[in-house]
């Protein structure tokens, strides 16, 4: 129903059972509030200029380096780490782990066709189609949907006939069927947060961004929250800093011979990345 919202994000994924996507280049500090005033057509916008006024993802990235820390709560594991993110536009997504000291506990690759967990700590190789990854798991891993969730650049189907409504100072839109709603903030343009709703009403997932700062002309969220209410299961993303259009960025897994390979058909999701405590 949605291009860009996918049933739960990668890093979600990479983590409980497991991160941005902008233009220019360099990095940046954290800045105060960039919030503009409430445009003086609130509450009147159609749901056409909302929709025409969420950015997409610019043509012009080519790469980018994000280093993050991470904060995961769920059943089967919790703690902190951090997180470097490689991104190739329309090739490949590299991501690595590390629980701290220095340790790097796990690498991730996923190209077009294909998916790499490299479990450092358990030294063994998971291994699979992108299809393979998205029915065992099952959550797409597919870069081109997994990025804009992570930079709130998400966008409703225009196909869709949204309900509009406000929620304070916020747009809220919801499908026909209630399941999906988007609350989006005029003062930036921006998505600030998703949820998605089963037959019942039940909140299934929802991802928040906040904390939003400008990296040359780009509006970023600095943190990025999922939940799983009904897994009891969340998940914390605080931006530290980022490289953009970098031409020296390694994609290479370098695994070991004797690292043991492992069709992804044959692992469950909470046995994919060594604990983070």
């Amino acid at each position: 129903m949605t291009r860009h919202a996918v049933s739960a994000p990668l890093l979600l994924l990479l983590t409980t059972g497991l991160t941005l996507l902008i233009t220019g280049c360099g990095s940046s500090q954290p800045a105060a509030d960039i919030r503009t005033a409430v445009p003086s057509a609130f509450p009147n916008h159609s749901v056409a200029a909302i929709q025409r006024l969420l950015p997409a993802p610019s043509d012009s990235l080519a790469t980018l380096q994000l280093r993050s820390g991470m904060t995961v709560r769920s059943p089967e594991q919790s703690g902190s780490f951090s997180a470097e993110l490689r991104y190739r536009r329309a090739d490949s997504l590299y991501m690595t782990i590390s629980p701290g000291f220095g340790i790097e506990a796990a690498r991730l690759l996923v190209t077009p066709d294909s998916f790499y967990l490299y479990n450092r700590i358990e030294r063994s190789l998971t291994l699979g189609s992108v299809s393979d990854a998205e029915r065992v798991l099952p959550l797409p891993v597919d870069s081109a949907a997994v990025l804009p969730n992570l930079l709130g650049m998400l966008q409703p189907d225009p196909d869709v006939a949204w309900e509009r409504t406000t929620s304070g100072n916020l747009y809220r839109l919801t499908a026909p069927d209630g399941r999906a709603r988007y609350f989006v903030d005029p003062t930036l343009w921006r998505v600030v947060r998703y949820e998605r709703r089963d037959g019942d009403g039940a909140l299934v997932e929802d991802r928040t961004f906040s904390d939003f700062d400008r990296v040359d002309g780009i509006v970023i969220p600095r943190r990025v929250v999922f939940r799983r209410p009904q897994d009891n299961a969340s998940a914390t993303l605080t931006v530290r800093d980022l490289m953009l259009n970098r031409t020296d960025l390694s994609f290479a897994l370098n695994v070991r011979e004797d690292v043991r390979r492992v069709p992804i058909g044959r692992v469950s999701p909470d046995t994919l990345v060594p604990s983070t405590e």
